[in-house]
């Protein structure tokens, strides 16, 4: 009887542990001056064609970040919409530190009509974790910015549902610095944040599909 049983966990340890999919789906907290947000979606692909894709934009955001604006980053940029528009971020140029690992992006950011805070400093660092077969992890970890952000950090998942389909979520969490905490209400970021975070994935899986 041990033996049989012991034969099953055997057995069920070396099965592949699949995610359970769900539906596409976006929401954001906010607890003591920092927003959390989530956002999902199911992609009609296997694990291999997802994370080949993630692996993509790893090397695009550490080597060639202007890449992403052309399918990760697409259409996420100024809208007709006036009230996704409190602020927006100008990419000027980044950089990354082979020996560090850590991406420099300088940009301005702009709140219409009222200033352009120029040469932004943003310090990230980009890892990831992946069994190759089921599911990744990749971590998005900034260091230090001299102005729009305080903390910040996301990580964006790539998981085996099934042989046919896969999740890919991100959890983000940001800080603002001290005049963005006054000026990004819940109302500005669900309109100008949330929904450019819920984009990108949705870009990221018009790529994969």
């Amino acid at each position: 009887m041990k033996k049989s049983v012991l034969s099953l966990v055997f057995i069920l340890a070396l099965c592949p542990v699949f995610a359970d999919c769900g539906g596409d789906s976006t929401w954001t907290k906010y607890f003591d001056g920092t927003f959390f947000t989530t956002t999902k979606t199911v992609v009609v692909s296997d694990f291999a064609t997802a994370h080949k894709v993630e692996n993509n934009f790893i090397n695009q955001f550490n080597n060639d970040f202007t890449q992403l604006f052309l399918w990760a980053f697409k259409d996420i940029g100024e809208s007709n919409d006036k009230d996704k528009n409190a602020f927006l971020v100008e990419i000027k140029s980044t950089k990354l530190d082979k020996m560090s690992g850590v991406t420099t992006i300088t940009a301005d950011v702009i709140v219409p009509g009222i200033k352009r805070f120029k040469d932004v400093i943003i310090k990230a660092k980009i890892v990831e974790t992946s069994d190759k077969q089921t599911f990744s992890n990749v971590f998005i970890d900034v260091h230090y910015s001299n102005m729009l952000l305080k903390k910040a950090y996301g990580t964006v998942f790539v998981e085996k549902c099934s042989d046919s389909e896969v999740k890919i979520s991100a959890t983000v969490s940001v800080r603002f610095g001290w005049f963005f905490n006054i000026f990004v209400t819940k109302k500005v970021y669900k309109d100008v944040v949330e929904w450019r975070l819920a984009k990108i994935l949705q870009n990221i899986k018009m790529v994969i599909q």
